[in-house]
């Protein structure tokens, strides 16, 4: 009977953890280019304007998305063009990585649901309910570390994934300029908030379809055995 139990559990466990890294890279997705730069002082005294930091912005956006080759040189230093190669590397791994979730969890879903039977509202509510707590303890986590000590928590979270030296530049240079602290500060809060809202969302659809299944449905009805 245990051993039924938790057998019950392995499938949904792994769609469980599937479905948190998608709503994780969802809500980043989300996130990633709804900014507005602010108005920047230049190197030469003068305000660059409204039209100027969009437009960097802008460029910076496309150079990720590979519309463009890469970055004006006239705003950013070689360092910093360096920097962004091995930022759009990241994003572009990331976003293949991302589709190959998606698809596997699809193949997964479609599993459950063409062999669930009258299990099926159970064993889709446990998917939901694993990855949405997963989702939601780890964006709780990271919002706490985050206010306690944003600063420790931006260090870690870039000293995997780019050379030690590569991606701390001057307050003077083009890209703090255009993304300061703050700008990574509330992004992460907004991803974060949004996925916590989110998981909590499918946790509540997990507990949901988890009473439906051991209510039993049609099938407990017909005197047929349930979750």
């Amino acid at each position: 009977m245990a051993a039924k139990g938790n057998e019950n559990w392995i499938l949904p466990a792994i769609g469980g953890f599937l479905l948190f890294l998608i709503l994780f890279g969802g809500s980043f997705l989300l996130h990633l280019f709804s900014y507005t730069p602010r108005v920047m002082m230049g190197t030469d005294g003068r305000n660059l304007m409204g039209a100027d930091s969009a437009a960097m912005h802008g460029g910076v956006v496309e150079f990720l998305l590979e519309k463009s080759a890469s970055l004006p040189p006239a705003y950013f230093s070689l360092p910093e063009r360096e920097h962004m190669a091995d930022v759009k590397n990241i994003f572009l791994s990331g976003k293949l990585a991302f589709s190959f979730l998606v698809i596997i969890f699809s193949f997964l879903f479609a599993g459950v649901v063409y062999f669930g039977g009258r299990k099926l509202p159970g064993q889709i509510g446990r998917i939901y309910l694993l990855g949405g707590a997963i989702g939601a303890i780890f964006s709780l986590s990271v919002l706490l570390f985050s206010l306690a000590d944003f600063e420790k928590m931006f260090s870690l979270f870039h000293m995997p994934l780019f050379q030690a030296g590569t991606w701390e530049f001057p307050p003077d240079s083009m890209l703090i300029r255009l993304y300061p602290a703050e700008f990574f500060y509330w992004k992460a809060i907004s991803i974060f908030i949004s996925l916590f809202i989110i998981a909590n969302l499918f946790i509540a659809e997990g507990v949901f379809l988890l009473r439906l299944g051991k209510a039993g449905g049609p099938g407990k009805a017909r005197g047929k055995d349930s979750l």
